[in-house]
């Protein structure tokens, strides 16, 4: 712009007699031509959008839900009781990024959601139907992007205000994206369990289970499992004798014969 004001005021001294301009300022387009820009291009996305139904259609109906960096563009026509899909080229998108671009010059701002219906009836010209979304009510799911696209286009385009429901939504991306250390970690009630259950104490391979473990070979009825019965029962009781077809762990002398076991 600084080029373009030197470039007049040298032509203007070089020709002859007094500057007719000193100086001359370029004022930002007025509100009423920016929204006639926008409004213009509604009719070519229409009419490349009825180009893409099929032969007889009736009405269609498009939806785009469109930021800086992430789009959904949902478009279906309907022939009497019949629907169909139909997928919206990029050139068409091109197209609904500028409407959007001229938008976000308007006080209002960039819409959120740019609503497209068109009837058709024979003998009758198409009727066109347009709505901006700026975010008064929650998006529906199916035309809701991620976090992150509205966080990015809320840097390229601020706004002077920012419905409640979507500053929530941006920021529990915030939180999601933040790193594990800087968590509070959840607060557990005292004296009660993290969870409803409390699961058995796990067994260390090669420690005994009991602080006192009860030998293999039964006690006298009545006697109690301490240490000190313990180390009276290890010893072989008068009389033990090993069950039928065991060896004796006691071995023997060369020479020595072995004798049966009484029965």
């Amino acid at each position: 712009m600084a080029d373009l004001r030197d470039e007049v005021l040298r032509l203007d001294s070089a020709s002859e007699g007094s500057a007719g301009i000193s100086s001359f300022t370029i004022d930002a387009p007025a509100e009423e031509a920016v929204a006639s820009r926008a409004a213009g291009l509604i009719g070519p996305i229409a009419q490349q959008l009825a180009q893409l139904g099929p032969p007889g259609w009736d009405r269609f109906a498009a939806v785009f839900s469109f930021t800086v960096s992430g789009e959904v563009a949902q478009l279906r026509f309907w022939t009497g009781k019949r629907s169909t899909e139909a997928r919206v080229p990029e050139q068409i998108a091109l197209l609904v990024r500028r409407q959007r671009h001229l938008a976000a010059q308007m006080p209002a701002g960039p819409w959120w959601r740019l609503l497209l219906t068109v009837s058709h009836s024979a003998g009758t010209n198409a009727q066109v139907a347009t709505d901006y979304d700026y975010g008064d009510h929650p998006i529906p799911d199916d035309d809701l992007l991620t976090p992150e696209h509205y966080r990015d286009d809320l840097a390229a385009y601020p706004r002077a205000h920012t419905p409640a429901w979507l500053t929530a939504y941006v920021a529990s991306a915030g939180a999601a994206l933040r790193p594990a250390r800087h968590r509070r970690p959840p607060v557990r009630p005292r004296g009660r369990p993290t969870s409803g259950k409390i699961g058995p104490r796990r067994h260390r391979p090669g420690r005994s289970r009991s602080r006192n473990p009860r030998p293999w070979w039964p006690l006298a009825r009545g006697t109690r499992t301490t240490r000190r019965n313990l180390r009276r029962t290890r010893r072989r009781p008068p009389g033990w004798r090993s069950p039928a077809g065991c060896r004796s762990s006691t071995p023997k002398s060369a020479g020595q014969a072995s004798t049966p076991t009484p029965r």
